[in-house]
């Protein structure tokens, strides 16, 4: 069998085909390639674009603040140290230590 090479796999390999695509999935525009501080602004993405698109298939806005928290929490690509305030944010409180540790809501 033929192995098929990455060139014809239909994912994007170019940081604005990478963009675009994130855009597409989500609905919210990638940070500014020139803006300062890009880490942060990654990460806030990354939390906020998860929360959005629980957002979209949740009629029920708790429980979609909880799936994205959780997600987030289980399948974090930056530190959590870094996308814990904007967890907080989304969930609207402090998130606990034993949370963190754990990967999910308690309350």
């Amino acid at each position: 069998m033929k192995k098929q090479s990455a060139r014809g796999s239909g994912e994007p390999h170019k940081i604005p085909d990478i963009c675009a695509a994130l855009e597409r999935l989500s609905g919210l525009p990638c940070p500014p390639h020139d803006a300062p501080d890009q880490r942060e602004l990654w990460a806030q993405y990354e939390v906020t674009s998860n929360f959005l698109l629980a957002a979209r298939y949740s009629n029920d806005p708790v429980k979609a603040r909880r799936q994205a928290a959780e997600y987030t929490l289980r399948n974090a690509v930056y530190p959590l140290e870094m996308l814990r305030p904007h967890i907080e944010r989304g969930l609207g409180r402090k998130l606990l230590d034993d949370e963190i540790v754990v990967g999910e809501l308690l309350s």
